[in-house]
């Protein structure tokens, strides 16, 4: 869990970076908790930079919410790209006859989402016609000419991925649950569906547990074992650190600035 969040953090760094923010380390800690304690509130845990927020200056508020909505977007296309590879691979253990279609499908998806990530300028551009002009045109300009925050943002998320699909099977293996490729790809799997079911709040909780007892339930006939590592890890990577940002939150004082 302290990898997972550090690399997240590093990712929220580097977007305060490319704003030229000055925000101590304790705040950037502070400002990432309290995000996730907003995002467990809202449909599929978008509203992270909430959370964020707070601990900036007004005048970078908006601009550090677009870019921390690009950030999600590159998490989401992490999760994306692996889960469309395991499920592919897992479809073709049972179903080798569609296993074809799902590569040209994933194929087709991986083409489609790094177009639109690599041209992110276009929805800041559309939203800055009706509202919040000068600062989207800001963060569309910050995204257009750093490319090399587009790669890290990127390159960070698919790390984040593999170490909480490995977190995932480790989890799993505790409960004596033998580890091998074909469970990495139903983890996998797992989390791409995930991905495309909407949520309303609380982090995709009793979604997550429904999803992964569909998946699991091949590999793992006791769908007790499922729930109680799909709960732990819920417990684990979203409920705790959420807790601790309502704490913060609590004894949050706005700053003057």
């Amino acid at each position: 869990m302290p990898i997972n969040w550090l690399i997240e953090g590093i990712k929220w760094r580097i977007i305060l970076k490319s704003l030229h923010a000055k925000v101590s380390l304790s705040k950037v800690v502070f400002s990432l908790l309290t995000g996730v304690s907003s995002s467990l509130f809202t449909p599929n845990r978008s509203g992270n930079f909430i959370g964020r927020m707070i601990w900036l200056p007004k005048r970078l508020q908006i601009e550090a919410s677009v870019l921390t909505i690009y950030g999600n977007v590159a998490q989401w296309i992490a999760s994306m790209f692996f889960g469309a590879i395991g499920f592919a691979l897992f479809v073709h253990l049972d179903f080798p006859e569609i296993a074809g279609w799902m590569w040209v499908i994933f194929y087709l998806l991986t083409t489609i989402m790094v177009v639109l990530y690599l041209r992110p300028m276009v929805v800041p551009r559309f939203i800055s016609r009706f509202f919040w002009k000068k600062s989207m045109e800001h963060a569309a300009l910050v995204l257009q000419r750093n490319h090399q925050l587009k790669w890290q943002l990127l390159g960070l998320s698919l790390l984040r991925h593999s170490i909480f699909s490995i977190q995932y099977v480790l989890i799993l293996s505790a409960f004596t649950i033998p580890v091998n490729l074909e469970l990495l790809y139903a983890v996998w799997t797992v989390y791409f569906l995930m991905t495309l079911a909407p949520s309303i709040a609380f982090g995709k909780l009793l979604v997550r547990e429904n999803i992964a007892v569909f998946v699991l339930a091949g590999l793992i006939p006791n769908s007790a074992v499922i729930l109680s590592c799909s709960l732990i890890l819920w417990f684990i990577n979203l409920s705790l650190p959420a807790l601790l940002g309502g704490i913060i939150w609590l004894r949050w004082k706005p700053s003057k600035s």
